[in-house]
C-alpha cells in the first residue's frame, strides 16, 4: 500500500478508536499508534492496515480490540509517588487537620489509579494518619481489569520505586531476594479496587459511599470534549468541602477550561444523588432469543442433545450474542469438551469484553484444561465487575484450596 494510503488509513483508525471510546485525537495520539499498530496487526495476523481498520469498524469481534487499543495508547509506566500527586495529598492532609476532621475517604480514578491510590496511602502515612484503621476508606477504579488485578497485586519495579526512601520502602513494602517489590498485604487489603466505566463519567464509578479526595489526574488529558461534559459533576461521589486532583483545570459550576494547566484544587459542596434508572431484562421477540429460551429449558431437564440443537439455531440466529456463547460453553463442558467449550467462552468475551458470566465461562474452562493460573485471572475479574457472584467467588475459592495456596493471593475486592 502507498504511504499515503497507510497514513489515511491510520488517521481513519485514530478516528474510530476516538468515536468509539472517547479518547482525545490529536498527534499524539498519531504518533503512539504508528509505533503500536505494526504490532498489534502481526499479532492478529494482518498485513495491510485497510485490513485492520475494516475489522475494527466492521466486525463485532473487534470491539475488544478497540478496548485494547485504547487501554494500550493510554497506558503509562507505573510510577509511584509522583511528586505533584504527593504535594496535593499532603496539602489536603493539612487543611483536614486545621479543621479538626479525621479519617479522610480517598478515591482514584482511571488509567494511573492504582498508582495514585498507593502514593496517597503512603503520602497519609507520612503524615501519621494509619490507612489501615477503620475510619479511612481509599479505593481505587478503572474500566481496565488488567490494571486493576496489577494493582491489587502490588508488584512493582525497583525503577517505579525509585522515588520512595528505604525506610519507607521496607515500611510499605516485601522485597523478597531475585523478586520485584511488593507492596505488604496490611496496606494492599487497606484498598477497594473498583470495577468503572470512566467514559459515563462520575455516574459510571460504582461506589457505596461519599470521597473526600478524588485523584483522576491522568483522565482529563485523554478524553474529547463530547465525554468531558459527563465528568463535569462529581457531585455524588464528591463530599461537602470534599477536594479534586486533576491535569486539566475544571470549574465545576460551568464547562471546561482547557486553556488552564495544573494540578489545582477544587472545593465544592455536594447535591443530592440521582435516582438511577431501572433497567429490566429483555423479552425474547425473536426467533433466536426463543431458541435461547428453549435451549436453557432443555438444559434445565438435562436433555443436552436438545440443548445443544436449540442452541445452535439460536446462534445461527444471531451469532454475536455474548449469553448464547456462553451458553454454548457451558453445555459444551457439560458434554466432556472443554477445548471447544473455551473457544466459545473466548468468543462471549470477545463480545463483551466486561460481562461477568464470559469472564466466568472462560475461568471455568480454562480450569477444565489445567489452565489454573489463567482460571485465577478470570475468576478475579469477575468479581472485580460483580462482587456478589457466589459462583466466582466459590470456584476461586475451589481453585485455592486445590493449588494449596494461602488467602493472601486473593486480593481485596469490592
Amino acid at each position: 500500500m502507498p504511504a499515503t494510503g497507510r497514513k489515511n488509513y491510520l488517521l481513519a483508525i485514530c478516528d474510530l478508536v476516538s468515536e468509539r471510546t472517547g479518547l482525545w485525537s490529536g498527534p499524539d495520539m498519531q504518533q503512539r499508534m504508528e509505533r503500536l499498530l505494526p504490532r498489534r496487526m502481526a499479532a492478529g495476523c494482518y498485513r495491510q492496515t485497510s485490513e485492520y481498520y475494516h475489522f475494527l469498524r466492521d466486525n463485532p469481534f473487534g470491539r475488544e480490540e478497540i478496548s485494547r487499543l485504547a487501554s494500550l495508547l493510554t497506558g503509562r509506566r507505573p510510577r509511584l509517588m509522583h511528586p505533584d500527586v504527593c504535594a496535593l495529598v499532603a496539602q489536603f492532609v493539612s487543611s483536614r487537620a486545621a479543621q479538626g476532621v479525621e479519617g479522610p475517604a480517598v478515591l482514584a480514578v482511571g488509567t494511573t489509579a492504582a498508582e495514585d491510590i498507593y502514593t496517597a496511602a503512603i503520602t497519609l502515612g507520612r503524615a501519621g494518619i494509619d490507612v489501615a484503621s477503620s475510619t479511612v476508606t481509599m479505593a481505587a477504579a478503572d474500566i481496565d481489569l488488567d490494571r486493576l488485578l496489577r494493582g491489587a497485586d502490588g508488584v512493582y519495579t525497583k525503577r517505579a520505586l525509585s522515588a520512595l526512601q528505604q525506610h519507607e520502602l521496607e515500611e510499605y513494602f516485601e522485597c523478597p531476594p531475585g523478586r520485584r517489590p511488593r507492596v505488604k498485604r496490611v496496606l494492599r487489603d487497606c484498598i477497594r479496587w473498583l470495577y468503572a466505566n470512566p467514559l459515563n463519567g462520575w455516574a459510571g464509578v460504582r461506589s457505596d459511599g461519599r470521597y473526600d479526595l478524588i485523584i483522576c489526574r491522568e483522565l482529563f488529558n485523554h478524553l474529547k470534549f463530547s465525554v468531558l461534559d459527563t465528568w463535569s459533576e462529581p457531585g455524588p461521589l464528591l463530599s461537602a468541602g470534599g477536594a479534586l486532583i486533576c491535569d486539566r483545570r475544571m470549574d465545576l459550576d460551568g464547562a471546561f477550561d482547557l486553556s488552564q494547566y495544573g494540578k489545582y484544587w477544587t472545593h465544592r459542596k455536594s447535591p443530592e444523588l440521582p435516582s438511577g434508572a431501572t433497567l429490566g431484562r429483555r423479552a425474547a421477540h425473536n426467533d433466536s432469543e426463543a431458541g435461547f429460551a428453549e435451549a436453557m429449558s432443555a438444559a434445565d431437564h438435562l436433555d443436552v442433545g436438545e440443548a445443544e440443537r436449540h442452541l445452535t439455531s439460536a446462534i445461527r440466529g444471531e451469532p454475536f450474542s455474548a449469553p448464547h456463547r456462553v451458553a454454548m460453553a457451558m453445555l459444551l463442558l457439560r458434554k466432556d469438551e472443554p477445548a471447544h467449550a473455551r473457544a466459545e467462552a473466548l468468543a462471549a468475551l470477545s463480545l463483551e469484553p466486561h460481562s461477568p458470566e464470559a469472564l466466568l465461562a472462560c475461568g471455568t474452562t480454562h480450569q477444565e484444561l489445567g489452565d489454573l493460573k489463567t482460571a485465577e485471572r478470570f475468576y478475579r475479574k469477575a468479581l472485580l465487575v460483580c462482587p456478589e457472584m457466589p459462583a466466582a467467588s466459590r470456584q476461586l475459592g475451589k481453585l485455592h484450596n486445590k493449588a494449596g495456596r494461602e488467602a493472601d493471593a486473593i486480593p481485596a475486592l469490592a
